[in-house]
């Protein structure tokens, strides 16, 4: 058994640890703890400047993120959401235009999320962050984090294949752990196989700052690191 294999086996492990924890929490608790850290977030220079924010949506073990999302669009900034492609797996932020147009996305019926489809209800085409100059902020999911910024995901590699793909289009690699193009635990799906689909991207494409928000018992001391796991800006928990 390789190095890889032997972190990736010790992932899994926290993983199942998390998810114990997490299912004894209260619906009330998770509620309360992400009220805190949505006064965090507020209260942050990154997020009161950011005008173009991605935002995952939660499920109902994590920070809710629907309220960050409401106070996004009443204050005006421009929205992106996640749509996962289940099969490659790569995921995109795509525009979600208003609150009303988030009520209105379908749910992805494996993970129990909306998710956007490439148009929206008048036929327009949504906008994927990719042909835009880069976001200001992402906040970003997780099972576990470390208070320094390292980040545990459930083992797909949709985030840090994205991230991995903003590094390169923005031709810095300041956040790789290990310099790398792609990752997951379960494959080594290469994060550029679609690279040639956004022909418009601007060349003053830019890095967001990376915001991970996390219920207290997803904050722990250390988590195994592969070799394209990328780091976190920020970890934000009650």
């Amino acid at each position: 058994m390789n190095d890889e294999n032997e972190i990736n086996k010790a992932k899994r492990k926290v993983r199942r640890l998390i998810s114990l924890k997490l299912k004894q929490l209260t619906p009330e608790e998770i509620q309360s703890q992400s009220q805190l850290v949505q006064e965090k977030l507020y209260n942050l220079e990154e997020f009161r400047q950011s005008k173009r924010i991605g935002i995952f949506l939660s499920m109902p073990n994590e920070i809710d993120t629907i309220p960050i999302l409401r106070k996004c669009f009443e204050d005006k900034k421009q929205c992106f959401v996640p749509r996962f492609d289940l099969k490659n797996p790569l995921m995109d932020m795509i525009e979600c235009y208003s609150f009303e147009d988030y009520l209105s996305l379908p749910i992805e019926p494996l993970y129990k999320i909306k998710q956007p489809s490439m148009d929206d209800a008048d036929h327009r085409e949504r906008l994927n962050v990719f042909n835009t100059d880069g976001l200001d902020l992402l906040l970003v999911p997780g099972v576990a984090f470390t208070k320094t910024g390292l980040r545990l995901g459930h083992g797909k590699g949709y985030y840090d294949r994205w991230l991995a793909k903003c590094l390169k289009l923005a031709n810095t690699e300041t956040l790789l752990l290990h310099t790398h193009d792609g990752y997951s635990d379960d494959d080594n799906v290469d994060v550029v196989s679609d690279n040639n689909k956004f022909t418009n991207t601007p060349s003053s494409f830019r890095m967001p700052y990376t915001i991970g928000l996390g219920l207290r018992e997803q904050i722990i001391d250390e988590i195994p690191i592969g070799k394209f796991d990328i780091k976190i800006d920020r970890i934000l928990s009650p």
